[in-house]
């Protein structure tokens, strides 16, 4: 379960967190707007932050976030993940999950030297009846989903979605499995805006947002995000969204493999997601649609698994939304 949060939490619009949001003038000279958004996601990006490859046509509108102040909004995402594994070379079969829905609420302050202070809390947490799917497994992803119920998240976030001073906040004792999830998804939790260029842009405008060694259960990976503009309407913006994680050969950083003088090498994995999202600048919340599958391939060493490495191959297939309420 702990890998699947890892995997949600990363995809989840992974379109945003907390590089400089700079915007770099040499780039646009060197991409071409008519290359497709997965040939511009694969090109080697050196600094992290916006990259605009196309401005657009006309009109031509600065877009910035002005969303109430000492408001409250609602949402709900809802996820549905089907994963596959192989062992040395052997296969399981085929994990169904249910999907799952999870409604949270956004509370804004008041804006202070140009940043709005906002408290995300997950709500109470279900699951949508799937076919396929045991009984046991259902109620073991519910147990699981439902002990972040209550746990706040606080941020600030200037008015073109550049957020700071992330941080959770749990009442009570929080289970160590939650704890680990919430310290090493804090950055990729913040994933509800995109960051806008400084820029004006208009219809078919095209940037890039890149995420620099971004760690995730370990893992080291680039996450870049391609947009391209379909429509600025009255405060609303659609986007064509393509997102990337890419992952080079390392060795996983983590101290309960070290206690167990166990060894996990990642394997080098390219991963794209797409989709369409729809902003509405007045509010933190957009809607959005996005699908795809991500590969992992783990090698793990140890005396716990044998004198023989173990090579694990997880594909999943994973699609995500999230509505107003």
């Amino acid at each position: 379960m702990k890998r699947l949060l890892f995997v949600f939490l990363v995809l989840l619009l992974a379109c945003k967190s907390d590089p400089p949001a700079t915007t770099d003038p040499t780039v646009a000279a060197s991409r071409s707007a008519s290359d497709s958004p997965r040939a511009l996601l694969e090109q080697d990006y050196k600094t992290a932050g916006i990259h605009v490859i196309d401005t657009g046509g006309e009109p031509k509108e600065s877009l910035r976030y002005t969303i109430a102040e000492n408001a409250t909004f609602t949402g709900v995402m809802r996820m549905h993940m089907d994963m596959r594994m192989t062992i040395n070379g052997q296969s399981p079969p085929a994990t169904k999950l249910p999907v799952m829905v999870m409604p949270m609420s956004i509370e804004t302050g008041s804006m202070t030297d140009g940043q709005l202070p906002l408290t995300a809390v997950y709500l109470e947490m279900s699951l949508e009846e799937t076919d396929g799917v045991p009984e046991q497994v259902q109620t073991g992803i519910l147990q699981q989903i439902n002990n972040l119920q209550g746990v706040k998240l606080t941020w600030n976030i200037d008015t073109r979605g550049t957020m700071t001073d992330l941080e959770f906040q749990t009442e009570g004792t929080v289970a160590p499995q939650i704890q680990k999830i919430l310290e090493q998804t804090k950055q990729s939790f913040g994933n509800f805006f995109v960051v806008l260029p400084e820029e004006a842009v208009g219809p078919q405008a095209q940037w890039v947002m890149v995420l620099k060694d971004f760690a995730v259960g370990g893992i080291v990976q680039d996450i870049r995000a391609h947009y391209t503009v379909k429509e600025i309407s009255d405060k609303h913006v659609t986007l064509d969204v393509t997102m990337l994680s890419v992952i080079e050969e390392q060795m996983i950083d983590d101290e309960q493999l070290k206690s167990l003088n166990m060894t996990s090498k990642v394997f080098p994995a390219k991963n794209f997601t797409s989709g369409t999202m729809t902003i509405d600048l007045n509010k933190p919340l957009p809607h959005s649609e996005v699908s795809g599958t991500s590969k992992v391939i783990v090698e793990t060493s140890g005396e716990a698994v044998g004198p023989t490495p173990q090579r694990m191959e997880t594909e999943m297939d994973l699609k995500l939304s999230m509505r107003e309420k």
